[in-house]
């Protein structure tokens, strides 16, 4: 995740949810996980999914990613989501081809609350 921007999860992120890695020559080279799992709802988000720089477009990113919806799977979770970047279209290409839909567009950006409301 270094390459990347650093990881975007918590300690109980990594306790509580699904991550799988691959390994090249010992070395983790791809990612995937989760941000959340809720068994009692059966809901989990993707996320957290990143290939060294090294090592993209050979599939990495997609074997880690499948190993995480095959153990949510396996865990009954029903409603599996993820957001993508829009400008990201590799990975949106990977998730497609993962059984993903496209259900709406995000916009992410900075807020602050103004209180109080006016």
């Amino acid at each position: 995740y270094a390459h990347g921007g650093g990881a975007a999860f918590g300690a109980a992120q990594l306790e509580q949810g699904v991550f799988y890695g691959v390994l090249v020559e010992g070395r983790i080279v791809a990612v995937a996980g989760t941000h959340l799992v809720s068994e009692a709802y059966g809901v989990a988000a993707v996320g957290n999914v990143f290939t060294h720089p090294g090592y993209r477009s050979r599939g990495y990113a997609s074997q880690a990613t499948s190993a995480v919806l095959a153990e949510l799977i396996r865990r009954g979770i029903r409603d599996i989501v993820l957001n993508v970047n829009q400008a990201n279209t590799a990975a949106q290409r990977i998730y497609e081809r993962l059984g993903f839909v496209r259900a709406g567009v995000f916009f992410e950006g900075p807020a602050r609350a103004r209180w109080p409301r006016p």
